[in-house]
């Protein structure tokens, strides 16, 4: 496999960084035990803004709980009351703020009291879902501690790098899903010879690899993932493409396509906070 075409999908795949989660979450008083949950499908959304027309309009509707907005998959799930409001009414509310909604998914206050005991349990070993790729917290925290290195860990910092770990790793386990729904896979004798193509071009590899990875494995595992992710985008997504502007414009919007059908959900609090507080109007894209 030649190399121009893997640095220039690469190039692709950096204009998609700008295309990050951001939840926010907005708690109110309801009782836990009754509450029920929605899941709608959000259009026109395109910063924290429209988050919070949505949420100035919910609040004006009894029995709503907590509200949480996906920018990036352009979901929003409701926790609400089904003694004071229903579904249909709260898709209403959202579209009539100036964002049509459609339900996605209904749970009734049963199945969103079981889904909450699965996330508490998942929690203790991860810190979220993508499609059905689970990240460890195992993982999560090594990756927060090579980004860290030897800088003093104070909460602003700490903050910053959770955030900007999400956003890649969601952007990396989004990419992997699709791999596996697509049935891409890499051989282990490919990602071999890949590595000796690196050591003839790096004669301090492992030296590299220990200071950006701190494992061979890790490193391992990572190149697969990356190698992975360009044959996915090669002959899934850009086949039969050779003009960079139209490579460009596929690849943006079929990963937006991707965004908007692959749950993700994040059980860790810290984590959901952090990524809470990524979406903000600094571009002006809305008023």
């Amino acid at each position: 496999m030649s190399r121009k075409p893997f640095v220039v999908t690469l190039s692709l795949l950096l204009v998609l960084a700008a295309a990050v989660l951001a939840w926010l979450v907005f708690p109110r008083g309801i009782d836990p035990a009754l509450a029920a949950l929605a899941e709608y499908r959000v259009d026109k959304l395109s910063c924290g803004s429209c988050v919070q027309k949505i949420n100035d309009a919910l609040v004006q509707l009894d029995g709503i709980g907590a509200v949480e907005v996906d920018l990036a998959s352009g979901r929003c799930r409701v926790e609400y009351d089904p003694g004071q409001t229903d579904a249909t009414a709260i898709a209403e509310t959202i579209s009539a703020a100036g964002y049509p909604a459609q339900v996605r998914t209904k749970l009734s206050p049963a199945e969103y009291a079981d889904l909450r005991g699965e996330q508490q349990r998942l929690a203790q070993r991860f810190v979220a879902r993508v499609g059905d790729r689970l990240l460890t917290r195992e993982e999560f925290d090594r990756a927060m501690r090579l980004r860290l290195a030897d800088r003093e860990a104070t909460p602003q910092l700490i903050d910053q790098l959770r955030r900007q770990l999400w956003n890649d790793l969601r952007q990396r386990e989004l990419l992997l899903y699709a791999a596996e729904q697509a049935g891409v896979v890499v051989q282990p004798g490919e990602v071999d010879a890949r590595i000796e193509q690196l050591r003839r071009g790096h004669a301090d590899l492992e030296q590299l690899v220990a200071k950006r990875f701190g494992d061979w494995q890790d490193f391992y595992d990572q190149l697969r993932a990356d190698m992975t992710i360009e044959r996915l985008v090669q002959d899934k997504v850009l086949t039969g493409i050779n003009d960079p502007a139209r490579q460009q414009q596929k690849l943006n919007q079929w990963y937006q396509q991707l965004q908007q059908d692959t749950q993700v959900m994040i059980f860790d609090p810290q984590l959901k906070q952090a990524a809470a507080r990524g979406g903000d109007c600094s571009s002006g894209c809305c008023g």
